[in-house]
């Protein structure tokens, strides 16, 4: 991976790193950042002396910690955090000069935009690249008017929902080529009735990618540095007589009442907690789209646990302070705590965190985009996990949520051919 980007930038090529979920790539980004720093500092980089030192890294802000970390514990490159309110982000703007690579968040780079589009980066690393999968958002617009010699984008999911977010994600890395009159010929497959047609423009995108794109699954691992495999299981839950009632009278009346005490998945959750936790002593990471959902669970293991003072949960959402997540991770990971349950929203808790202290996982409800649910799945299934690991994706029989189904899995053959 490090002498694929290597070669490219050399070449003049900006690149993306979509290794699956789990395998490293912000290991391999570190690497190739000191790699270009040595380079230039020993004058056998392909830049001219006066050109662009510095690198530029832009992550979500939960993974902010998890970088810096990285950064200390693999490579020798002067890291200066950009992250705080307006007065220490006006300080850190005078230290910022000094260093070798400045790692903020998307939230700073859109507010001090005149600042990062002041200054020229050697290599302008985005992280969740899929975050800039929307062509029309603000972010999108913003990462484009960085000037920059290398862009390096690292998702493990390149492909969301539409050909179109792609689009998204190669106009930032050639502008002068994928330009915006070009949208409009992914935009035409996406919108294209006949499958053979639309499955030949998707053979056609895979093959352009793989020229900048590298992508090795976790089955591409060498047998020494092999991960456990996983095992998914669909568990399709026929809904209560209480529920199903309720479910009728909410498409008709449009009227819904509190139906918690008699819902089908949380008497199953139930299940599952007392095999997995209370029987089996291990630890367990529940998703959710939703936080109502989250607090219902709240509820179910509060009944649970109410007479096991062994027992314990954390709950991870969009609402806690990077800090209290930090500590919250920590937490959940050390295996002497109480703390066997870890509640998560999809999107809060799907990115960039490692959670290889539990080895079973279940996803309550499905994400309107699967690739959502197959980063949630991976803060458990990754490197470093010893153990193998087992997913349980709950679906009520007989709702619109059965019926969802197959798009979410049509969405994921078409990221296949890609």
């Amino acid at each position: 991976g490090i002498s694929f980007v290597i070669n490219c930038f050399v070449n003049q090529l900006n690149v993306v790193i979509a290794d699956e979920m789990g395998l490293g790539k912000t290991l391999q980004a570190i690497c190739i950042m000191q790699w270009i720093t040595d380079a230039i500092k020993s004058g056998t980089w392909p830049t001219p002396s006066a050109g662009p030192k510095a690198h530029l890294v832009v992550v979500p802000l939960s993974v902010m910690e998890g970088w810096r970390k990285e950064f200390s514990r693999w490579s020798t490159l002067k890291v200066a955090l950009m992250h705080g309110n307006k007065a220490r982000l006006n300080e850190l703007k005078d230290i910022v000069t000094d260093a070798d690579v400045v790692l903020t968040t998307y939230e700073v780079l859109l507010n001090e935009e005149t600042f990062f589009r002041s200054k020229r980066w050697q290599c302008f690393v985005i992280d969740e690249a899929h975050r800039i999968k929307n062509p029309k958002s603000i972010q999108r617009a913003v990462v484009g008017k960085i000037f920059c010699q290398h862009r390096l984008c690292l998702t493990g999911t390149p492909f969301n929902n539409n050909l179109q977010e792609i689009w998204s994600i190669l106009s930032f890395l050639y502008p002068n080529i994928f330009t915006p009159d070009t949208i409009s010929e992914f935009s035409d497959a996406d919108k294209e009735k006949n499958e053979r047609s639309k499955a030949d423009m998707s053979s056609h995108i895979g093959k352009l990618l793989r020229l900048f794109v590298i992508r090795r699954t976790k089955n591409d691992v060498p047998e020494f540095l092999s991960i456990p495999p996983k095992k998914e299981y669909r568990i399709s839950i026929p809904l209560t007589t209480v529920q199903r009632d309720a479910y009728l009278n909410a498409i008709l009346y449009r009227t819904l009442g509190d139906y918690l005490t008699t819902s089908a998945k949380l008497i199953c959750l139930e299940k599952i907690i007392d095999e997995v936790v209370i029987k089996g002593n291990r630890k367990l990471i529940i998703f959710s789209c939703f936080k109502d959902n989250l607090s219902c669970v709240e509820d179910l293991l509060a009944c649970v646990f109410q007479d096991r003072k062994t027992h314990d949960w954390l709950r991870l959402d969009g609402d806690l302070k990077r800090c209290t997540r930090n500590l919250y991770i920590r937490l959940f990971s050390d295996p002497n705590t109480a703390f066997k349950v870890l509640l998560c929203t999809t999107k809060a808790g799907g990115e960039g965190i490692n959670l290889v202290s539990a080895q079973d996982v279940v996803m309550l409800d499905d994400s309107f985009n699967p690739q959502a649910d197959l980063q949630a799945e991976a803060r458990a299934h990754r490197k470093g996990q010893l153990g193998e690991v087992r997913v349980y994706r709950l679906t009520t029989r007989g709702t619109i949520e059965e019926q969802g189904l197959a798009r979410y899995y049509q969405k994921l053959a078409t990221s296949k051919k890609i």
